[in-house]
């Protein structure tokens, strides 16, 4: 009676172990692949089985583990794309935004959000401007992308697009030179996102200095530019060195291209300078809403 009572004892302690085992692996792969989610937390064995015990019988994302293939990444991985309560949203949306794979009712908030333009970037007229924007669960087939310039939508860039999340916009020569300009997304069931900051458009890019140029004091070179116009205004050239102002390089110079720069010996060396460059419509009237700045580049 005691042997017997001691193999009872023995055979439920290495089923709960082999149990505890099962289920401990199965979590650690599922965290390792992802991290940020935290269905393992809000729902533990939940997440696979009914009632939350672990062996007990699986729910919809459950029974797409057992059927899938491999091991048990393997397994995770081939229902990513699965909508196992078919709630319209894929098991790794759901595992993402941590609402349960397994019960139609717990999903997403469907949602839009513009991705780029960000905010802080500069745009050149007659130049490429690639809008990206992502969206979850079942917002609408199609999107107006629109062009906002303060609190006023100055262009409808596109309309009926498909959502693929990607629309690639030549910013037309026309566009007035701003600073305080967002792109606008909205779909045909009317969600709507924009650029969470204000990006800006000019006329003109620098094109050297350059990320990686190293000029030396006492030296000439040449400070280049590319522009949408072809003269009209002339333009200011100052020197920054991080966010600090450093100086004044020309106060107008006219709009051609090319500006040779003669480097004053007294300028402390460092590799965190840029060229500042805004348009002149007269002397002394500056717009500085019409500007650009040019990447990092080191004085020696």
């Amino acid at each position: 009676m005691r042997y017997l009572s001691f193999l009872i004892f023995g055979l439920f302690f290495f089923l709960n172990i082999n149990q505890s085992f099962a289920k401990s692996s199965y979590v650690g792969a599922f965290n390792s692949l992802y991290p940020a989610s935290r269905l393992n937390i809000t729902l533990g064995c939940a997440l696979c089985h009914k009632g939350g015990i672990s062996g007990a019988t699986r729910n919809a994302y459950g029974l797409s583990f057992q059927n899938a293939s491999g091991q048990t990444i393997q397994k995770f991985r081939a229902i990513e794309s699965i909508d196992s309560d078919r709630d319209g949203y894929p098991n790794l949306v759901e595992i993402n935004h941590s609402t349960d794979p397994s019960v139609s009712s717990s999903h997403p908030v469907p949602a839009v959000k513009v991705v780029s333009p960000k905010g802080g970037e500069i745009f050149r007229t007659e130049t490429s401007m690639p809008i990206r924007w992502s969206s979850v669960g079942p917002v609408g087939s199609t999107f107006t992308i629109k062009l906002k310039k303060g609190n006023t939508i100055v262009r409808t860039i596109s309309s009926n697009r498909i959502n693929n999340g990607l629309f690639s916009w030549i910013v037309p020569n026309t566009t007035t030179p701003g600073l305080d300009y967002r792109v606008t997304v909205t779909s045909n069931l009317k969600y709507t996102s924009e650029s969470a900051k204000t990006f800006a458009i000019s006329s003109f890019s620098i094109t050297m200095p350059t990320s990686g140029t190293v000029w030396r004091r006492g030296t000439v070179q040449s400070i280049r530019w590319i522009t949408s116009t072809n003269g009209g205004f002339s333009v200011r050239l100052k020197l920054y060195r991080g966010s600090v102002y450093k100086g004044l390089i020309a106060i107008s110079t006219p709009n051609d291209r090319l500006y040779a720069w003669t480097i004053p010996t007294y300028i402390a060396p460092g590799s965190d300078y840029k060229i500042y460059m805004d348009a002149v419509l007269l002397p002394g009237m500056e717009n500085p809403n019409n500007a650009t700045i040019s990447k990092k580049f080191t004085i020696k």
